[in-house]
């Protein structure tokens, strides 16, 4: 049976794909990633599909090795590199899976490296020890008195001592 147009298209489309994905990887022969090269290094790597569209690098990896995404569902990677694209190290999960994943690993925001944090640990140690009403602290602290609260009752900064 002869092949059609439109199969030869795709196919050569892949091959495009493939080829331009594999310029952007360095392999690490130690740790087995698949390391994406180039952009901004703080982001996830995006990798520009042949249809003209966006698609984060690991999620092309992982659909194009693998087997397709089922919709909601995200690409977790087990190596922890978010530069990483080896579809072995990567691992599907919901978003609840993802969070449990960064919790358990010891990469979730926490204390001074929370973006909105306005006490240090040691105003926290302070603030836990001190026999001053909340009202008093949050004054002292420029802070409101439900954080003052939160931090009393021990409902944020958990990882400090009591």
């Amino acid at each position: 049976m002869p092949v059609g147009i439109g199969e030869i298209q795709m196919a050569k489309s892949k091959v495009n794909g493939l080829t331009r994905f594999w310029k952007k990887v360095k392999v690490n022969k130690l740790t087995g990633c698949w390391n994406w090269r180039g952009e901004d290094e703080t982001y996830y790597p995006k990798f520009m599909r042949d249809d003209g569209t966006l698609q984060y690098a690991h999620r092309w990896s992982y659909e194009n090795f693998k087997s397709a995404i089922p919709e909601g569902m995200c690409a977790l990677h087990k190596c922890d590199n978010k530069r990483c694209v080896n579809p072995d190290h990567l691992f599907l999960g919901t978003q609840a899976d993802n969070m449990a994943d960064k919790v358990a690993k010891g990469r979730g925001c926490k204390g001074i490296t929370h973006g909105r944090a306005k006490l240090s640990e040691q105003d926290v140690i302070h603030i836990r020890a001190s026999n001053k009403k909340g009202t008093e602290l949050a004054s002292e602290y420029n802070v409101s008195q439900q954080l003052i609260s939160f931090i009393i009752n021990r409902k944020i900064w958990t990882h400090l001592p009591a």
